[in-house]
């Protein structure tokens, strides 16, 4: 990933994108959103914002204060899920549409990716400038891109291992924990002016969690015991961590992967492509959607990255109007991501297919 990213701020990839031919349909697009659904309405953000911060609190109490495993397991389940609706207030606060004025979206943004440990700045460069410039373009957009089959050939028994694991459908977690987080987080340094500091504050936060709860959390009635509180950080901190990741890969890959759509190579990428043809909204449970946020009405955000959480299901129906056809709209999220994980594991960009690796032997 950080070798991607570096290419592409230094010699974005098809060069296609100064043609403005390629970009019409796109701002067509975004002339259908009202322009009132692009406004944030403060007092409702910060509403998300102190109700899913407490959620977080509370829970990471109830975590300290029990090892009953029939109570962990939905406490954990609960916990990934709030640090997964933190993160995705954060990230609309990246994209400027979760309060007015730059500052304001920043410590907002920065408060709520504490817990998934996420840097502002680096989400800010990978995410708004890479994925969102570049949607669904190989090459280009770093995010579960996809390996043609002779790619796949040449690799390393190791490397297939590795594809094999992540393309799986218990793949999502291991995919976004190190493709994602630890080399977009931890070990590439985005360029721009506050970066480093985002990143000093998440070690910061990382630092602090293993600290209080290694040290806090290890003294027993017999005295300090390293392993209980070595446990105290696995129950409190780590294990909602891993399942915030499963939760945010999952995510992401449903919205751009799937039998239907197609990665393109700069030279046949358009914007609209990327941003409408590539993406996919599902109609999720409301219990589910409590702590995501709509992050899976995804089409009307990549057409308009200004529009909050909370209007994206109205600006779903205006475009759904217009694009009705063009649109990939599923409310079979979970089957369909175990359809799609067995039958999405390599594409080829000449025919524009996805094939299974038997498939791929057998072409």
């Amino acid at each position: 990933m950080d070798s991607a990213l570096y290419i592409l701020y230094k010699n974005p990839l098809g060069g296609s994108m100064t043609e403005t031919s390629r970009h019409s349909k796109l701002r067509e697009a975004r002339t259908h959103v009202p322009a009132h659904l692009t406004k944030p309405r403060e007092h409702i953000s910060i509403a998300y914002l102190l109700r899913d911060i407490s959620l977080y609190i509370l829970l990471v109490v109830l975590l300290w204060n029990t090892e009953n495993i029939a109570l962990l397991i939905p406490l954990w389940i609960l916990t990934g899920l709030t640090i997964s609706g933190l993160f995705v207030l954060g990230h609309d606060a990246a994209h400027g549409s979760f309060l007015q004025g730059k500052r304001k979206n920043y410590l907002a943004g920065q408060l709520a990716m504490i817990p998934s440990l996420h840097a502002f700045g680096q989400w800010v460069y990978g995410h708004n400038r890479v994925h969102h410039g570049h949607t669904a373009k190989i090459g280009a957009d770093f995010i579960w891109q996809p390996v043609s089959p002779q790619e796949y050939r040449s690799y390393s028994p190791v490397k297939k291992v590795l594809h094999r694991i992540y393309w799986s459908p218990l793949g999502a977690g291991p995919y976004y924990l190190w493709e994602i987080w630890a080399k977009g987080m931890l070990l590439f340094t985005a360029p721009g002016k506050g970066v480093r500091r985002d990143k000093a504050i998440v070690l910061i936060a990382m630092i602090s969690m293993i600290t209080i709860s290694v040290w806090g959390g290890g003294y027993t009635a017999q005295g300090y015991s390293l392993a209980a509180g070595g446990a105290t950080f696995l129950r409190v901190f780590a294990i909602p961590f891993i399942i915030w990741n499963y939760i945010m890969g999952a995510t992401v890959y449903v919205q751009h992967i799937h039998p239907n759509i197609a990665w393109r190579p700069g030279k046949k990428w358009t914007s609209f492509h990327g941003q409408i043809e590539s993406t996919a909204t599902y109609i999720v449970p409301a219990w589910y959607n409590f702590f995501l946020h709509n992050i899976y009405v995804h089409v009307p955000h990549h057409i308009h990255m200004k529009i909050p959480f909370y209007h994206l299901p109205a600006a779903y129906k205006v475009l759904k109007n217009v694009y009705g056809p063009t649109l990939h709209e599923s409310n079979r999220l979970f089957r369909d991501y175990l359809k799609i994980t067995k039958k999405c594991k390599l594409y080829a960009p000449s025919t524009e297919k996805w094939c299974t690796y038997k498939e791929a032997t057998q072409a």
